[in-house]
């Protein structure tokens, strides 16, 4: 999936779930000046497991061998 279809796809989400997204938002930001630390770890493991997504999505079109 290309850089682009993952913003549609947010975009989308947004426009269709706005007190979700507030919600979701709002926790973030909270966590982002009261415990950094556990705002970091979160975003850590979005980001490994995007990359795991990814890595997965790869195997699955060319296969291993």
């Amino acid at each position: 999936m290309d850089i682009n279809g993952i913003f549609n796809s947010i975009v989308r989400y947004v426009q269709a779930n706005p007190v979700v997204t507030a919600a979701t938002s709002i926790s973030l930001l909270i966590l982002l000046f009261w415990r950094p630390k556990i705002f970091l770890i979160l975003i850590s493991i979005v980001a490994a497991a995007y990359g795991l997504a990814i890595l997965f999505g790869k195997l699955a079109e060319t296969g291993l061998g």
